[in-house]
């Protein structure tokens, strides 16, 4: 019968796609009361307690090298017992396990088979196996200290010999969203593993922590950089601490000496004790951040004697750290390639006086993008027309290889990236408890994302340490559609009405339904909806979601791939209002801090980092808030009884639910231990302020607003707030007698800011709003502290500048706007009204910036005489530049003092504005194109120039561009490392694998390579 099941299940196998070959030999007694039998390509075990499960590749080369069911012939011991499973993926999806009676062997490319078993085993799965705090196991089983220990990829288990007391000695290494920066003239210690469980065997074996991590970590440098030395990390000589809990450091040692002493930059943790991480008001563990001056690191001496500013030579560098060099901590195993376990996680640099930081947010990456030009390619889109299709991952594969090139020639030493790094967290099929698309941001880093065709550029490994922080759509779970219809039936709708609406409100339903229907949870708006047909509608029809992609309607339609059967045409799918609302649901591990991005990208929510007297702040504005997903609440909050962030997130631009006191905290410590002579540099993905509508008319900013007529803002009042300067008189909305004058909030001339009073006061669409009086306020310096410097932010895709100031006397803020930075040559067009009053007479005008045009703008008509032109007649407003923005400024200093805080959105480097000439997609010549990143250079702790690139014209320049030859003098002088010194890499880093398509375990025939 036995017998029987193990060909029972080799069919089973073969009908579910797993073909282990022919048989070898007939069913054998493989001892213990089991069989086994042997076939080309695997094995089949059965026993009575197990049942039959195959095991092949190189598992099973591992499993029958430790003895397979019986005992290893090197220890005596029986170590695995029979298979309890087929090979299925591991929980997270990335890696081939198979598991035993009494263990497991897990295959990964960079460890091979790895084999766990007995108490180590089970402490493993208690700990909560893959998922938990140490993740995948990547050494086997060894003897150490009198005991046994198996290490993983953030930790090692200990146990005595004969005892099932646990020590677990967790590693919390930098990570790559979070490196560390490190003096590499002084070195610090870094305190990475915190042991718990049993830690009294710690008092009871002398040297037992030290002996577990000795030869285990080194710092390897990242591919591409200016060597392949490894550092070692030696463990120092016992743990500290005492109670339930201990800590062990690391030191870079060099002439016998063990590093030590102050560093120049670092993550703050104790004694400042401010980096917030997963839980939203939790201060996350002190040991995650511990930095220099801790008493931790004070056990490990005064360090080595600092060598004087020369280049280092090729002595000096062998195991010692390389100036501005990126490295990745990698775990030893004699006989084996380390294993890289935080890549990218700590970067050597000896001053923070002078440097350059580049700003990029909005890079909505996602796997679906990877695919889209082969779909219009078996759809017949023309190669021209794909040639323009804009593939949001290429944008930052382009960014990565500028990025790398200023690096080596010594114009940029860090990168902020202020959210919304992945465009949802899942692809449909998804393992849910994966990487996700943050597993491709980080494959994008570390140059392991191949492109996905020949119009992609190449990949490569980033050099320079990038700083991470979260946007709302991190924390949205699935992916939407690029357009669908939305199936409401009338039935429907009137159910929702009535129980979602008390008492007499429904007067005006037929007239209130229309726009009500006109929008899609995530989507925004779908276009004028008759409302007495509402009432009886089987579906109504989406805007399509194709702008960003640089697409037409029709290539979107293709892109999206249903094709009618019966011709050739292509449609959008129709989703019930519950599904719809699905494309706007917060993945509850990113709001848990349990994904994958806090275990491998950063720990941290919010957090500082010291960069010599300068403070990089990076503020999570976290996600959504007040999600509209069903028909109820999007009709009560268009009937106006819905919040305001309902109304802001049916208009497609959401707010974020916004900051905490902790993070206020934690901004107001960053502004005071930076004093008064360093940069306060602030990044959050959704901003602390934006005008309502996104209506930045080019008559608010600080050049303009003083001389500028007030039917301007008046018309700007009315389309935002109606009532402030319109009234009903018989059942008709008149003009205000006071129209020009009310709302003294918004000046309409005679001032240079455009506004004064209160956030909420429409100026908080689309915005952080948790806190948002006080983080204003905060940035303004109102309680008496010095400002903020420079705010960054994203989240609008749209690049505008603001300046805020704290009138003390008249106890208010006052916003202003204009182009402060530099200005650009075009600017988002305007709508010019001949009445204010009358918002469907306007005139749009593109905008230019052209030195000597009057304060008041003047108009110019211009006229296309080239057949077949799209748009044969562009209007166009000339505009004056901002007299001295910082670029053109003789005293950065003094222009700071003047200005500061400056609060700049910068726009997508992902999603660009669509460009293209086709009527239906754009019925007007579209504004500029500001797709692109930021480059803030230093010199001497002040910000001199902050530079806007855009995408087009990188590309265009071929990744060169004229600035670069224009320094200010912002080169460390190690930077010439990089064209002196060139060296093999040792170290192939391993991609975060493929994702399997389902949640469910499967079995898979896999070569193990």
């Amino acid at each position: 019968m036995s017998a029987a099941d193990i060909t029972a299940h080799w069919s089973l196998l073969r009908s579910r796609g797993v073909d282990l070959g022919v048989a070898l030999a007939p069913v054998q007694d493989a001892g213990f009361g089991g069989l086994v039998r042997q076939y080309t390509r695997g094995n089949i075990y059965w026993h009575a307690s197990t049942g039959a499960h195959e095991v092949h590749g190189g598992i099973l080369s591992r499993y029958i090298g430790a003895g397979a069911q019986g005992p290893n012939l090197a220890t005596g011991e029986r170590e695995l017992g029979f298979p309890l499973t087929d090979e299925i993926s591991s929980d997270d999806g990335l890696y081939p396990y198979s598991f035993f009676e009494w263990g497991t062997i897990a295959w990964a490319r960079d460890t091979g088979g790895v084999r766990l078993f007995g108490e180590l085993f089970k402490a493993w799965r208690a700990s909560g196996g893959v998922l938990g705090k140490l993740g995948h196991p990547i050494a086997d089983v060894g003897r150490v200290g009198g005991g046994r220990a198996a290490y993983f990829q953030r930790g090692v288990l200990w146990h005595a010999e004969n005892s099932t007391a646990m020590l677990m000695g967790e590693l919390i290494t930098p990570l790559l969203g979070c490196p560390q920066l490190i003096d590499p003239v002084h070195p610090p210690a870094f305190p990475w593993v915190r042991f718990t469980g049993a830690v009294t065997a710690l008092d009871r074996v002398p040297g037992l922590a030290t002996e577990l991590w000795r030869d285990r970590l080194v710092l390897v440098p990242v591919k591409g950089g200016s060597n392949s030395i490894q550092v070692h990390l030696t463990p120092a000589a016992t743990a500290t601490g005492s109670g339930l809990e201990r800590a062990l450091s690391f030191a870079i040692v060099s002439d016998g000496s063990v590093g030590g002493g102050a560093s120049s930059g670092g993550v703050v943790g104790r004694p400042v004790n401010r980096a917030f991480g997963n839980g939203d008001n939790r201060a996350v563990d002190d040991a995650v951040n511990l930095t220099v001056g801790d008493a931790v690191n004070r056990t490990l001496g005064a360090g080595v004697v600092a060598p004087d500013n020369s280049l280092p030579t090729l002595t000096e560098l062998n195991g010692s750290l390389v100036r501005r060099t990126l490295y990745s901590v990698a775990f030893r195993v004699p006989g084996r390639t380390p294993t890289v376990i935080a890549p990218h996680s700590v970067y050597a640099r000896s001053d923070w006086a002078s440097f350059n930081i580049a700003h990029i947010t909005d890079l909505h990456i996602s796997r679906r993008l990877e695919k889209y030009r082969s779909q219009m390619r078996k759809t017949g889109v023309p190669a021209e027309d794909i040639a323009l299709y804009n593939n949001w991952n290429d944008a930052f594969r382009d960014f990565i290889r500028y990025a790398n090139h200023l690096h080596s020639v010594g114009l940029l030493d860090a990168i902020m990236a202020t959210g919304d790094l992945v465009d949802y967290v899942h692809e449909a099929g998804d393992n849910r408890r994966g990487p996700g698309n943050f597993g491709l941001f980080e494959n994008l880093i570390r140059g392991n994302a191949p492109s996905p065709d020949s119009e992609s550029p190449p990949s490569e490994p980033l050099r320079v340490p990038i700083f991470t922080s979260l946007g709302n759509h991190d924390y949205r779970a699935n992916p939407y559609a690029l357009g669908f219809k939305l199936k409401v039936t009338g039935g429907g709708i009137l159910n929702d009405i009535v129980s979602g609406i008390t008492g007499g409100l429904l007067d005006g339903l037929t007239d209130a339904v229309g726009s009500a229907l006109d929008a899609v949870p995530g989507l925004g708006l779908i276009g004028s909806l008759d409302p007495i047909a509402a009432l009886s509608l089987k579906y109504i029809d989406a805007l399509y979601a194709y702008s960003g992609l640089n697409l037409t309607r029709n290539e979107a339609l293709k892109v999206l791939g249903l094709k009618r059967p019966d011709r050739d045409e292509w449609y959008v799918p129709v989703l019930s209002p519950e599904v719809a609302a699905r494309q706007a649901l917060i993945d509850p591990a990113m709001r848990d801090g349990t994904q994958w991005y806090f275990n491998h990208i950063n720990r941290n929510r919010s957090y500082f980092v010291q960069m010599g007297i300068n403070r990089l702040v990076m503020l999570d504005t976290r996600h959504d808030r007040d999600i509209t997903d069903t028909v109820s609440e999007t009709l009560i909050t268009k009937l106006g009884f819905g919040s305001e962030s309902s109304e802001n997130f049916l208009a497609v631009s959401p707010d974020s639910v916004g900051i905490n006191n902790d993070e206020l905290g934690l901004v107001r410590a960053a502004i005071d231990s930076a004093g008064a002579n360093g940069i306060v540099l602030v990044g959050m993905h959704a901003p602390p302020i934006n005008p309502s509508g996104n209506m930045m008319l080019a008559h608010f900013r600080e050049t303009m607003h003083p001389a500028a007529a007030p039917e301007f803002v008046t018309a700007f009042l009315l389309a935002r707030d109606t009532s402030s300067v319109m009234r009903v008189q018989n059942n008709t909305l008149v003009p205000r007698s006071d129209a020009l004058t009310t709302k003294s909030s918004w000046p309409r001339n005679g001032t240079p800011h455009f506004h004064a009073g209160t956030v909420e006061d429409l100026m908080d669409y689309g915005i952080a709003v948790g806190l948002q009086e006080e983080l204003m306020k905060l940035f303004s310096g109102a309680d008496g502290r010095r400002p903020a410097t420079l705010v960054v932010c994203g989240h609008g895709h749209y690049r505008f500048d603001y300046r805020s100031k704290w009138n003390a006397r008249l106890r208010q803020l006052e916003i202003f706007t204009d182009h402060y930075l530099e200005n650009p040559t075009s600017y988002y067009p305007v709508k010019l009204f001949d009445k204010w009053y009358d918002p469907t007479g306007y005139r749009r005008r593109l905008v230019t910036v052209k030195a000597g045009t009057p304060v008041a703008g003047t108009e110019q008509n211009i006229h296309d005489h080239q057949s077949g032109a799209t748009w044969s007649d562009l209007s166009v407003f000339n505009t004056p530049p901002y007299a001295e923005p910082l670029a053109t400024s003789k005293d950065a200093a003094a222009w700071w003092r003047s200005h500061e805080p400056i609060i700049v959105q910068t726009a997508a480097l992902g999603p660009a504005s669509n460009t293209r000439r086709d009527i239906d997609t754009n019925g007007s010549a579209p504004g500029p194109n500001f797709q692109g990143f930021r480059i803030i250079q230093i010199t001497n702790n002040v910000i001199q120039r902050v530079r806007y690139i855009t995408i087009p014209e990188l590309r265009a320049a071929h990744l060169n561009l004229p600035w670069e030859h224009t320094r200010l003098d912002t080169v460390d002088v190690s930077g010439a490392l990089d064209s002196n010194l060139i060296f093999a890499s040792i170290v192939d880093e391993t991609p975060t694998p493929e994702l399997p398509k389902t949640d469910k375990p499967q079995p898979v025939l896999r070569e193990h390579r």
